[in-house]
């Protein structure tokens, strides 16, 4: 493309020069320039599809090239077959280049969305347009007898197509507000060639009305010039080359400035003609009508820039003020680090995060804020400078380190930065609830588990817990040791599964109000029977008196719980201090064991009642202290707890002291309650089923057996002999113990019938049978499943059907 520019340029010199005749050569020469624009034009139009106002715009502009192409073919056909058609049709489709090329600029610039900014370019263009027609009446027009007058510049102007005038006006536009910024290159050439096709147009009029010899030349360089450009612009579209930077060095300086160098251009002439010897022939009316119409327009065009510059100072003043204030409201910290890795800004909540003052932060280094352990990681990325997400550090103070997520972003190539902006956001919260999640999907898996083996394991402590009831020696002795041994291991096993499902599911419990010291002197036996002989065991009631709503099951976890966490720590003996009296000056009672064991270290009793939580290497589950916490929380208490290395602990427990209602001195309950009835046990268990038959027979039951509930059902249909109750368990094949109850509700409404369960948690709330707080537990208390029994016979008469 420039190198047909070059060529043009050795044809206009030689024109010039008087070797080569201006004429039809001339013409034909021109066509490949047009017919070149306007196929790249057409090309680019096809390849910007993804950008229809772009396409739109660069075919009208293949089509405005296209119709000079073809005038120039007519007007050589005329030269040889002189034909006034063929002049008037040359003329119509040359200057249909005009309006085609109009539309297509309307296509190629971007309207600005304030009005000050639209009116601003409107006076710029204005500005170009007037300068074109006071400059084009001078060089073109002001030779014509018309120019004597004051007022012949506004005569002439009509004489002017008004298509250049506009064609002008509307590459101006172009070059400064380009229809697309990543196209900014291409049309900024676009632009440019199309001004120059615009000049070149009025130097041909002042050849044809002058008759000069320089201007038809000139006009054919200008005109090849700009077509050149034309084709470049079309050529980088059709590439796709539009890349950094948008427009041509200069550019948006140039246009900034031409509206001074018209008006600058105007004043010179105006001098010039002013100086002239010959008074007669100089046009310095017109000079000075064109000249103050442009000096006018250039101060609107300053007004109005004024006008728009205080608007966007005002805008960005706000904007920056606006941006100040989420910064420093921000949760989230914002630090500036140098290439050096010193912080150059620190955002309040930065400063927040790190415990200092803001003066305290600029200079230092970021890495003196991090623990050890990670500034050697911090240190590679500052070193790298790549923007990524640093993932999870700590920030801060030794002592009081904050979890923070950090952002890093390069700006060092920014001036106003220049440096890599780090965003923290303090996540020590959020990590610490994930860790709790974790611990209660940990606890949700041990429920689960537990849930699963606790109906067959509770089924096993019934049958031995059961047993032993029925062998239980009537006299002291080695043998009443050994029994007391084993009672003792079971009664603990029945804690720990209590323990484990309590903690996974809160089950119901019949809390009553006890004399708590009785409760422990009650269980002092079970107490002894767990403790090697090494360790001495002091039991104090230091109130007669101690009545707290506790559960009689719970009461024996706290103790046992305590009593084992003791036994352990005390590996070579010691002693077990437990007291009960009520707090003086507080409506409490303490509950305090304390040993003479190994004690605890400062980080071992921050994390003392923390589940799962233990110090003996695999050998404790790590649920004591915390189903003994659990346990006074729910009765309205405290746990205090105190230790020290080599000094032994203490763990208290402080509990409301009740003073009204009845209190229950007894523990263990009364013995079993007599009665006597028909009694259909139905258990999947055989020997839970054959425990429960000796232990109802012994106290004046009959007992029938049945495996499940269908067996149940059949045994009740076939019977000859009426059952007054049904002690059934809830998890049991083909039928459970829920399903059971049901049919007998509709078949024999009026039988009762009492349900068991190894996970009574598992069981809904409601006044059906098998609702939590109607189940009986298992193990089974054999004297208070005697009682419930007898109650039940007592409140319902047994069904006749």
């Amino acid at each position: 493309m420039w190198a047909g520019f070059l060529a043009y340029l050795v044809w206009v010199v030689a024109m010039l020069a008087g070797l080569v005749p201006r004429g039809a050569v001339n013409d034909i020469l021109f066509l490949p320039l047009y017919l070149g624009t306007a196929w790249l034009s057409f090309r680019a139009a096809a390849a910007r599809s993804d950008h229809p106002k772009l396409a739109r715009g660069w075919r009208l502009v293949g089509m405005a090239w296209l119709c000079s192409a073809i005038a120039t073919v007519v007007w050589v056909a005329a030269r040889f077959w002189p034909s006034p058609l063929l002049d008037w049709s040359g003329w119509v489709l040359y200057n249909s280049y005009y309006p085609l090329t109009v539309v297509g600029l309307w296509h190629f610039f971007q309207t600005p969305k304030r009005g000050t900014s639209r009116i601003r370019l409107a006076a710029e263009c204005l500005i170009i347009a007037a300068a074109t027609l006071v400059l084009a009446w001078y060089f073109v027009f002001r030779f014509d007898e018309a120019t004597r007058e004051p007022w012949s510049f506004l005569k002439t102007v009509s004489v002017l197509v008004p298509g250049e005038v506009f064609v002008i006006a509307g590459a101006c536009a172009v070059l400064h507000r380009p229809a697309r910024s990543t196209d900014g290159r291409s049309l900024t050439y676009f632009g440019i060639g199309t001004f120059a096709a615009g000049v070149a147009d009025f130097v041909y009029q002042q050849d044809l009305l002058v008759g000069s010899t320089w201007s038809g030349p000139t006009g054919d360089l200008l005109l090849a010039f700009g077509a050149t450009l034309v084709m470049v612009g079309a050529w980088m579209s059709l590439a796709r080359r539009s890349s950094a930077p948008e427009r041509l060095p200069g550019v948006a300086v140039g246009l900034t400035l031409l509206p001074y160098l018209a008006v600058g251009v105007v004043a010179v002439l105006l001098v010039f003609e002013s100086t002239k010897a010959d008074l007669g022939d100089r046009p310095i009316a017109g000079l000075t009508v064109g000249g103050g119409v442009l000096l006018a327009l250039v101060i609107f065009r300053l007004l109005v820039a004024h006008r728009e510059y205080v608007w966007e100072a005002n805008a960005r003043a706000a904007q920056d003020a606006r941006f100040r204030s989420l910064v420093q409201w921000s949760s989230d910290g914002i630090l500036v680090v140098d290439p050096n890795g010193r912080i150059s800004y620190a955002s309040p909540a930065s400063c927040r995060l790190v415990g200092l003052p803001e003066n305290e932060l600029d200079g230092r280094l970021l890495i003196e804020f991090a623990p050890p352990d990670q500034r050697e990681r911090m240190t590679a990325w500052l070193s790298t400078s790549i923007n990524r997400p640093l993932g999870e550090w700590r920030i801060g103070q030794p002592g009081a380190w904050r979890d923070v997520e950090a952002l890093a972003t390069d700006l060092t190539d920014d001036p106003t930065v220049a440096g890599t902006v780090v965003n923290l956001r303090d996540v020590t919260e959020r990590l610490r609830l994930e860790a709790d999640l974790v611990q209660a999907q940990k606890l949700e898996v041990v429920g689960r588990l537990s849930s699963s083996i606790a109906h067959d394991f509770n089924n096993l402590l019934t049958v031995i817990i059961g047993n032993l009831e029925l062998v239980r020696p009537s006299s002291p002795g080695d043998d009443a040791d050994a029994f007391h041994s084993v009672e003792a291991a079971a009664h603990r096993g029945a804690a720990l599964s209590r323990q484990l499902l309590s903690l996974s599911r809160p089950t119901e419990r019949s809390t009553k109000i006890v004399d708590l010291g009785t409760l422990v002197r009650s269980l002092e036996p079970i107490l002894r029977t767990v403790l090697p002989s090494s360790i001495r065991l002091v039991v104090t009631v230091k109130t007669a008196v101690t009545p707290v709503a506790l559960d009689d099951a719970q009461a024996e976890q706290i103790l046992l719980n305590l009593a084992l966490n003791a036994r352990d720590a005390m590996p070579a003996g010691g002693t077990l201090d437990v007291s009960v009296g009520v707090e003086p000056g507080r409506d409490s009672v303490r509950l305090s064991v304390a040993d003479t064991g190994i004690g605890m270290s400062t980080d071992t009793l921050a994390h003392a009642f923390e589940p799962f939580f233990t110090t003996k290497a695999g050998l404790g589950t790590g649920l004591g202290l915390s189903t003994v916490r659990r346990i006074a929380n729910n009765a309205g208490g405290e746990v205090q707890i105190a230790s020290s290395q080599g000094a032994g602990t203490t763990v208290s427990l402080l509990l409301p002291l009740v003073t009204e209602g009845p209190v229950n001195q007894a523990v263990r309950g009364p013995a079993p309650t007599r009665g006597s009835g028909h009694i259909l046990v139905v258990d999947d268990e055989p020997a839970v089923r054959r425990v429960l038959t000796r232990q109802l027979t012994q106290v004046g039951y009959r007992v029938s057996e049945a495996i499940d509930g269908e067996t149940a059902l059949d045994r009740l249909r076939t019977a000859g002999t009426p059952v007054d109750l049904v002690l059934t368990d809830l998890v049991m094949p083909n039928m459970g113990g829920e399903a059971l109850a049901r049919h007998l509700s509709q078949e024999h409404p009026r039988l009762p019938v009492l349900c068991m369960s190894g996970t009574p948690g598992l069981a809904t709330g409601g006044p059906e049978p098998w609702s939590a707080g109607q189940v009986i537990a298992k193990p089974v208390d054999f004297a208070a499943v005697s009682e419930r029994i007898a109650g039940a016979l007592t409140v319902q008469p047994p069904d006749d059907s």
